[in-house]
């Protein structure tokens, strides 16, 4: 055997018995203090130690000048204004002594396990919006990392921008909301007569047939969204970066259509004794129409306009004389000179 592979052996078998006086020296602490079998253990990481290489679990306690790690906490974001709130904080080398700082003050803090501890953030401390800075301290030991909570507003919503009684499908729709990360907007069709909600409290369930979208600027364009021409209900819940919400938006429009494809005359035909004094109605139409009623030998019975989506004729020309019984033409046109034909049947 040459002599150089003689001394490595002979340093392979001394860090042998060092090993084995140590694990020795570990077992006795263990026998002479039980509680310290039971205790939350932490992972040390060891690389060419006696040349060892890998992990070993020991004793939190036994390491109490261990510099500790925060590595998450929860939550990043807090509403200003709330009673309190207890922050989690993950990490490493935490023990029973460590303590948590809010800005260089002490909190109180709970123990979980030498990964977790749990810390006590006052009303006093989230009164205000800012950015604060979170540390660890373990007894003579230099503090932790920090981690940021930032304290952010309550979002402030004042309505809907340019929205009135009549919306174009492709229009878009604008929310005056300050404070907003996210916006849920909620789109509920309504039976005409039917109002706004007056409680500005949202319910928790979305409604029956309500459309739901949600987008992370106080804006939302209808163009892709299928909707439907007719009356409905639109709320916006503006929420910030802690997920805390101000009271909803909300408004009642009718969505009209830019075209006439949608059109709809009824009740067509009109009996007199089934429909009695209803009118006959023309809705889905774009803003702004003119609708020509003339009788089957071309003669104008009837103009009416409208501003809106609808309109209605009550049965009458425009000397005010019900009209008599037989098949009637309609022209409609808009403000762009589309037009649509149709004829409707009046029996009485």
């Amino acid at each position: 055997m040459r002599r150089s592979d003689a001394f490595r052996a002979v340093r392979r078998f001394y860090r042998r018995i060092v090993l084995i006086r140590a694990l020795v020296a570990a077992a006795a602490v263990f026998v002479a203090y039980p509680v310290l079998a039971a205790a939350p253990v932490q992972t040390l990481y060891v690389s060419g130690w006696l040349g060892f290489d890998g992990s070993v679990a020991w004793p939190a306690q036994m390491f109490p000048n261990q510099v500790p790690a925060i590595t998450d906490l929860s939550p990043k974001y807090v509403t200003a204004g709330k009673p309190g709130v207890t922050l989690t904080l993950t990490g490493n080398f935490f023990n029973t002594g460590s303590s948590a700082f809010w800005n260089g003050s002490s909190r109180p803090t709970q123990y979980v396990s030498a990964t977790q501890v749990l810390v006590s953030i006052s009303a006093g401390d989230i009164a205000n919006p800012g950015t604060n800075q979170v540390i660890v301290n373990n007894p003579g030991a230099p503090v932790s990392n920090s981690q940021t909570v930032a304290v952010v507003p309550l979002p402030t919503v004042g309505g809907f921008k340019g929205l009135g009684p009549f919306t174009p499908l492709d229009a878009t729709l604008q929310l005056d909301a300050q404070g907003a990360a996210q916006i849920q907007w909620v789109l509920l069709p309504l039976t005409p007569g039917v109002s706004v909600v007056q409680d500005r409290a949202l319910s928790s369930s979305i409604p029956a047939g309500a459309q739901t979208i949600t987008t992370q600027s106080p804006a939302l364009s209808l163009s892709t969204l299928n909707l439907s021409p007719g009356q409905c209900q639109i709320q916006a819940i503006a929420y910030n970066l802690a997920g805390d919400s101000a009271p909803p938006a909300a408004a009642n429009t009718t969505f009209v259509t830019d075209d006439l494809s949608a059109v709809r005359v009824y009740p067509n035909p009109w009996r007199s004794d089934k429909d009695g004094d209803i009118p006959v109605t023309f809705d889905r139409l774009p803003l702004n129409i003119t609708i020509k009623v003339f009788d089957v030998s071309g003669r104008w019975v009837k103009e009416l306009t409208t501003p809106g989506a609808s309109a209605t004729w009550d049965l009458t020309n425009e000397s005010g004389q019900r009209v008599a019984s037989g098949i009637y033409l309609y022209l409609i046109q808009d403000s762009q000179g589309q037009k649509r034909t149709g004829k409707m049947v009046i029996i009485k």
